[in-house]
């Protein structure tokens, strides 16, 4: 250990001391007290700064850091712990506020309602299971409490929902197995069962005709895939893991669930000028983080949904495109455009509101 902090003094004295050495310097005087914890968190904040201005070799320090952070035991790294089964999740150590959330959302409601349109909220499963939170001794975590206020709060004002983490909610190992371990993502067939969830929904209440082969699993298989093969943007990428550094949380496998059956489809982003054509071959895994994308299913002939979605919904997209004509997607992280002028422009059916975390949800409206 003390070899370890004395190269780590060293390194950025050699390579980057204006901002490696100095940065460490400058954080480590603010903290209150000089202790182990202060001296890796001074560090932790040092490679932030660094790499946040893109300086080579910042990977170093992060690996460094997070060693240090294993070897003395912790399990909480900045803003995720690393559960007792080694899955890396996002911290929700204290209640968070909804009021943006439950304002938007209700703005939508109202507008929708205006334009005779549906609204149909999905919540997907949270990383850390309700009965099986595998938490530090001592951690405690706000992510389902805030989650089923939400959720209460949608019923009140009659805001049509799905909780999909009532999915797995009795076998927590089948549920930690459908995420990754280095990233607070889930895979692609916890999506699928989520989007089998919600096709039941908009077969009884929303009047969708949905084939049955794309709700059959054993229509699909497995494919694992290296975890950086550039397969849907923004999912599954060691998020969680290019934080903490590799001796902290090893990489995991890309596991796709993809269909058997034949598609007919097309994929638009016109904004990265991408136009996909044909077969799910073609189609699939090209779901982003994009502020707006498309996809017409040429094998179904009638109803348009429109998808407001954060990441979780990436591969949901792939899924959720089978039961209808179109699909027009939305990130409101990365939209600014009116989200009412874009409902209105297209018509859809339906709006469904996909989420992982509902504080975070924010609607540009106007």
């Amino acid at each position: 250990m003390v070899f370890v902090t004395q190269c780590w003094i060293a390194y950025p004295v050699v390579r980057h001391p204006k901002l490696h050495y100095w940065a460490f310097l400058n954080f480590w005087s603010e903290t209150p007290e000089h202790t182990p914890q202060t001296f890796c968190d001074s560090f932790r904040n040092a490679v932030k700064q660094v790499d946040a201005e893109r300086v080579r070799d910042s990977n170093f320090f992060i690996d460094l850091c997070g060693l240090s952070q294993k070897l003395m035991g912790k399990r909480s790294f900045g803003a995720f712990w690393r559960l007792k089964n080694d899955h890396l999740a996002i911290k929700t150590p204290e209640f968070p506020s909804l009021e943006r959330a439950e304002t938007d959302v209700l703005g939508l409601r109202d507008f929708l309602h205006e334009q005779e349109i549906p609204l149909l909220y999905v919540q997907t499963p949270r990383e850390i299971h309700p009965l099986e939170a595998e938490l530090p001794d001592g951690a405690h975590d706000f992510a389902h409490q805030s989650t089923d206020a939400f959720l209460k709060f949608l019923r009140e004002n009659e805001i049509d929902c799905i909780d999909c983490r009532e999915i797995l909610r009795d076998d927590p190992e089948r549920h930690y197995e459908l995420f990754f371990k280095s990233d607070h993502h889930w895979r692609p067939e916890y999506a699928f069962l989520a989007f089998q969830k919600t096709a039941e929904k908009l077969r009884s209440n929303y009047g969708f005709k949905i084939d049955p082969t794309v709700l059959d699993p054993q229509n699909y298989e497995r494919r694992t895939v290296p975890l950086l093969c550039g397969v849907y943007v923004g999912q599954g990428n060691n998020s969680e893991r290019k934080q903490a550094g590799r001796f902290f949380s090893k990489a995991d496998s890309f596991v796709l669930f993809e269909p058997r059956f034949q598609t007919d489809s097309e994929f638009e982003v016109s904004e990265q000028k991408i136009h996909k054509i044909g077969n799910w071959t073609e189609t699939w895994g090209q779901s982003g983080v994009y502020a707006f994308q498309t996809m017409k299913n040429h094998r179904v002939a009638e109803k348009r949904i429109f998808l407001i979605k954060d990441s979780f919904g990436i591969p949901f997209f792939d899924y959720l495109s089978l039961a209808c004509h179109e699909l027009i997607a939305v990130d409101p992280r990365n939209n600014h455009e009116s989200l009412k002028k874009l409902i209105q422009e297209n018509r859809p059916d339906l709006v469904i509101l996909l989420f992982s975390d509902p504080c975070g949800i924010s609607l540009t409206l106007d």
